[in-house]
């Protein structure tokens, strides 16, 4: 099973979250996109190289069993993948560690489940290797805001 992670790396905070899904997901044997290590592409970049890596997460997303996107800083390029996913009728799960964060509208609608905190992320991602269900969603919906 392969899944797209969609999330800010920017921060040593974030650069810390995706370093805790990526290793509990190597445990479980998921493969994993992620951007920063698959794509990475500096904001001085050349346009030939913005182009490449562009493509290169539109096809990460499009050969992905699902997608786990964070949304605490709401980063633009997320909130896209998370669009992208939805309109490719990928699954998207939303995820944060930020207290009484919550889903708006749109994302409650594009997203198929929310968690909250790392625990709850890697209770999901041991489910999906087990079951390949989503049982840590069910109640995600009362989470919107």
């Amino acid at each position: 099973m392969k899944f797209y992670l969609a999330a800010p790396f920017f921060t040593a905070d974030q650069q810390y979250v995706l370093d805790q899904i990526e290793e509990k997901a190597a445990t479980l044997g998921l493969q994993v996109f992620s951007p920063r290590k698959e794509c990475l592409c500096p904001p001085n970049a050349p346009m030939e190289q913005r182009v490449q890596a562009f493509e290169m997460n539109c096809k990460g997303i499009l050969e992905a069993d699902f997608v786990l996107a964070r949304i605490d800083d709401f980063d633009p390029g997320t909130v896209w993948e998370i669009g992208f996913a939805y309109a490719k009728e990928r699954p998207v799960y939303c995820f944060t560690t930020v207290q009484g964060r919550g889903l708006n509208l749109m994302l409650s609608q594009s997203a198929k489940g929310f968690l909250r905190e790392i625990p709850s992320i890697f209770r999901f991602l041991d489910d999906m290797t087990m079951n390949g269900t989503d049982k840590e969603t069910q109640a995600w919906k009362e989470n919107i805001i």
